[in-house]
């Protein structure tokens, strides 16, 4: 059995007689290398084996030894929460403030994994509790990140600034941390010693902001007892209110409304928390926000108010309590669409029909002249085409280009090669039927697309021979298109 096998069962008898032929107390055992515990005393002090770790030292163990991370025997001592082995590590001479490659002390490691009888003995013998690790954490840092209430006090009690920023992770406070994580009591701990709450971190969010994104209620009430701004706003405009609105926490935008939280801020694009929840299919918050006195007809920057972007989405239940609370039906953003354009566009056929019950005008244009008609018959909706048409459209409606909502309809046929000379029941592709109506532009649109003069229907008519039969100026068409030309020329010959 060599030493580093005797270490591990702890058997201090084996140890003794190794040492007194000579093992070397100090050696490094390549099996372990890769790992934390290096050397004898490294072993020994991860195990807890106090006596071992007595006798090692007594036999000229080095207790500032370190693996190739930078840990010393005091590091793994004070992470196992070993505060007998602690002491004798200091008494042997360890340093208190020795730092691994990582920055972090034996102080990190014990408040990292909430040791507070080692933090004890590491404080006394002289730990810095301000030391800072490569990205500027102090170990109240990693307690409060952890949580470990007792290990926060113990480290508040010997100096350890409650305010301190680290720097890798964007000048966070231990406060910040805690609140991130939703460690109430923690909190509670750090604002009775002085922590500052509007202290910003990571994009500008203070800690109320974590922990209303996260969700915290309870951190976000003793963040508000103790004088956090509710309306603080982050770099990108929002509020804790929209943070909380974003992620569907009702309870805390329901305790930040209580608390003050304005439901009228607006975010760097004009958002508000309405805009959000609205967008989000969140109805809870959407209500509480309505019930705050949010306002429905606020607008965003691009003049989108929320009605426009729970239509938009397709969030029914949002779109009728806007409506419930005054929702205008005919505000238009700065493209001149109405909250009934967008849906028609996205094919939700539930809120036109209840935008419509509502009132909503069907032949209101956009900037472009497009009506609601227009964008669903572009975009192929033929449930919503006949909404709209049954609630009064005008299907002869002309937009800027001078298109109907049948010319969209024909150029939404256009982009689908494969419908472009699909037959109905009775053999009529889409180039007959433009033909029948008499739609001279849709009929020339068609034959540039490439659609077939010449494909008979059941009854053996090509859209070439129906031109020649009702002539007008659809027959003058056939005869300017170079695909139709000739043979339109001939089937007139023939007459």
């Amino acid at each position: 059995m060599d030493l580093y096998e005797a270490i591990e069962k702890g058997d201090l008898a084996t140890v003794r007689r190794l040492l007194g032929e000579g093992d070397d107390p100090n050696q490094l055992d390549l099996f372990w290398l890769d790992s934390f515990w290096s050397t004898p005393l490294d072993k020994a002090a991860q195990k807890g084996y106090a006596k071992i770790v007595r006798v090692l030292l007594e036999a000229g163990a080095n207790p500032n030894l370190t693996d190739w991370n930078g840990i010393a025997p005091l590091h793994v001592a004070a992470r196992k929460g070993h505060a007998e082995i602690v002491r004798l590590l200091l008494e042997a001479g360890a340093d208190p403030n020795q730092a691994d490659r990582r920055g972090d002390t034996p102080l990190h490691e014990a408040a990292k994994y909430g040791k507070a009888k080692a933090i004890q003995v590491l404080l006394e013998a002289g730990a810095d509790p301000g030391a800072t690790s490569e990205d500027g954490s102090t170990p109240l840092h990693e307690a409060a990140w952890q949580g470990h209430a007792g290990a926060v006090q113990r480290l508040l009690d010997k100096g350890a600034n409650p305010n301190r920023r680290n720097c890798y992770g964007y000048g966070n406070t231990p406060l910040y941390v805690a609140a991130q994580e939703g460690h109430t009591k923690v909190v509670q701990i750090l604002l009775k010693a002085g922590a500052d709450p509007g202290l910003t971190g990571e994009y500008g969010n203070t800690p109320l902001h974590e922990a209303a994104w996260q969700g915290h209620a309870e951190a976000v009430q003793r963040l508000l007892d103790k004088g956090a701004n509710p309306n603080r706003r982050n770099c990108y405009g929002n509020t804790p209110l929209h943070v909380a609105a974003q992620r569907e926490h009702t309870k805390v935008v329901q305790i930040l409304l209580k608390a003050g939280a304005d439901p009228g801020l607006t975010d760097k694009d004009g958002n508000t928390p309405l805009h959000t929840a609205a967008e989000r299919r969140y109805s809870g918050i959407v209500r509480a926000l309505l019930e705050a006195g949010a306002d429905p007809n606020q607008r965003d920057k691009y003049g989108g108010t929320p009605l426009h972007v729970a239509a938009w989405k397709g969030h029914a239940e949002a779109v009728r309590m806007l409506l419930e609370a005054g929702a205008d039906l005919g505000a238009t953003d700065k493209n001149g669409d109405t909250p009934l354009h967008l849906p028609a566009w996205e094919g939700h056929t539930k809120i036109v029909q209840i935008l419509l019950e509502a009132g909503a005008d069907p032949n209101q244009a956009d900037q472009r002249g497009g009506t609601p008609l227009h964008l669903a018959a572009r975009k192929g909706h033929t449930e919503i085409v006949r909404v709209l048409l049954e609630a009064g459209a005008d299907p002869n409606a002309i937009n800027s280009e001078g298109d109907t909502p049948l010319h969209q309809s024909v150029q939404a046929l256009l982009e689908d090669e494969t419908g472009l000379n699909a037959p109905d029941w009775w053999g009529s592709n889409p180039l007959h039927e433009a033909m029948l109506q008499e739609r001279a532009k849709v009929v020339y649109t068609l034959l540039e697309a490439g659609a077939d003069p010449n494909r008979a229907n059941q009854k053996g008519q090509t859209p070439l021979e129906l031109a020649v039969e009702r002539r007008g100026k659809v027959l003058e068409l056939f005869l300017e298109h170079p695909r139709s030309r000739a043979k339109a020329l001939l089937a007139l010959a023939g007459r």
